[in-house]
């Protein structure tokens, strides 16, 4: 029986082994730097909304860069900060709540209501200030409610609230229940009905938030020195501190708890060799910011099984990371702000390719020429060299191409091994006359096989700018062509 018994158990063991490598759970998950934005400060935390990214800089406020092109990152506009500290951002339409805590003998922090409907020039339409002099430490939104924990104290002593906002008026948050809470809060996270809250020293508490007029506890795990906390389907990840006197088996790294009806049960755990600032979670995936170990990739197949699946050694020291399915946005302290792609699917002998980055611009002159490049990457077990016939490609005509045949190869002596990357360069040339033109381009091997991800920048082309000055020599038909 002992012997049977034995069996079942590998035998059990062997298929969900099986199975996750089927689901690619056994997949290495790779990560490449698709570009770094150095900040006025050091960078604390990264939202995204829409092909917005708003960064948390701690001595200059909030940044707001537009990542059409995650390649390029463009500053838009910012709101400094004077006597506080940029913590968290959340979204409401046009609207930006921003919580701050304080950082001089003034006391400035709290949270700030701003117009963003023209990101260049935010403008602020209110401030909330704290009860104390400590601020706000994280916000949310969930449906028309604004929620943000603060930090204050009086001549009684310090405590934390969770406020619940209703954002009838979104630029003057009216406060329609609050829950005072023990501990530091530092981060929130929001999903349907429940809103956790991580603490420095009790832990995480999760919140019952499906009244529109009502907050209150619906469980708690105080075992642990909380940084974060993310939701992980219908459970919940949180990240930890480490090494503190008053708890001796405290090691900074994550643990999942299993969240049911009014209880809390710990499932796996992953340590980390340093403190973990900030995760988020993405399907079964979660990505750590483990301030200066980078970035650590995980994935979570069962909440009792949690796999490494990357690493990525950031410049900084990694305080913040969001992410979406093709990348990760890291707030990575006096680096600055950084955009990674990454990928989890499964290296196959058929080749494959992500596009990276490119520095194709949306827009050109009539006539104008530039040097353009697309950096790609290998996700298949092929090396490419130039012997193979590895190249990039057009897949359509373009009137901005330049070259005589619609191709880029390898240089000679190139070699691109698995999960490598590569950077093409190229030349291309606005037509004269105006309009939208779109390249496509892709990986091929041979001139008749294309392969991985297509990247289209359609670009538009408009007349050059034409001064009038000294243009007396100009006939009608000039100005008519010119017009």
């Amino acid at each position: 029986m002992r012997h049977s018994s034995a069996l079942r158990r590998s035998g059990l063991a062997l298929i969900l082994f099986s199975c996750l490598l089927a689901h690619g759970w056994g997949e290495d998950l790779r990560m490449y730097l698709v570009s770094q934005t150095a900040t006025p400060g050091s960078a604390a935390m990264v939202k995204i909304a829409g092909t917005m990214a708003y960064v948390c800089d701690t001595t200059e406020g909030l940044r707001i860069y537009d990542i059409s092109n995650p390649g390029q990152p463009v500053f838009k506009g910012a709101y400094r900060l004077d006597g506080a500290s940029a913590s968290d951002v959340a979204f409401y339409g046009s609207f930006v709540y921003l919580t701050a805590r304080d950082s001089g003998s003034t006391p400035h922090g709290g949270t700030y209501v701003l117009d963003i409907s023209n990101p260049s020039t935010p403008q602020r339409l209110n401030f909330l200030p704290t009860t104390g002099p400590a601020g706000d430490g994280s916000c949310a939104v969930s449906g028309n409610r604004l929620l943000i924990t603060t930090y204050g104290g009086n001549k009684i002593g310090y405590f934390t609230q969770l406020l619940l906002m209703d954002l009838t008026d979104p630029a003057n948050p009216r406060k329609v229940d609050q829950w005072l809470m023990g501990g530091f809060p530092n981060r929130m996270q929001v999903s349907g009905n429940y809103a956790a809250v991580a603490h420095t020293n009790s832990g995480v508490k999760i919140f019952d938030i499906s009244s529109p007029s009502r907050v209150w506890l619906k469980s708690r795990y105080v075992e642990s020195y909380a940084t974060d906390a993310a939701f992980l389907g219908k459970d919940l990840v949180f990240s930890m501190f480490g090494n503190y006197s008053d708890l001796d088996t405290a090691s900074p790294g994550i643990q999942i708890l299993e969240l049911n009806q009014s209880t809390v049960t710990p499932r796996g755990a992953y340590y980390t060799r340093s403190d973990v600032n900030s995760l988020c979670t993405r399907n079964r995936l979660i990505f750590l910011a483990a301030s200066d170990l980078g970035i650590i990739a995980l994935a979570a197949p069962t909440l009792d099984q949690i796999i490494e699946k990357g690493t990525y050694d950031t410049p900084g020291s990694a305080s913040g990371v969001t992410a979406d399915d093709k990348y990760l946005y890291v707030a990575d302290g006096a680096a600055g702000f950084e955009i990674l792609r990454y990928s989890d699917a499964p290296v196959t002998t058929d080749d494959d390719a992500i596009i990276i980055s490119h520095t194709i611009p949306g827009a050109m002159t009539a006539g104008q020429t530039i040097t353009a490049t697309v950096t790609v990457a290998n996700q298949s077990k092929n090396a490419w060299t130039l012997a193979k016939k590895y190249r990039l490609a057009l897949t359509k005509p373009s009137p901005l191409w330049t070259l005589p045949c619609p191709r880029i190869d390898l240089p000679s002596g190139v070699t691109v091994p698995p999960n490598g990357e590569t950077t093409f360069s190229l030349t291309l040339k606005a037509p004269n006359t105006a309009g939208t033109y779109p390249i496509e381009l892709r990986m091929a091997r041979d001139s008749s096989h294309s392969f991985g991800e297509k990247l289209v920048v359609p670009v538009s082309v408009t007349r050059a700018a034409m001064s009038l000055t000294g243009s007396a020599g100009m006939t009608q038909n000039d100005w008519k062509a010119y017009k």
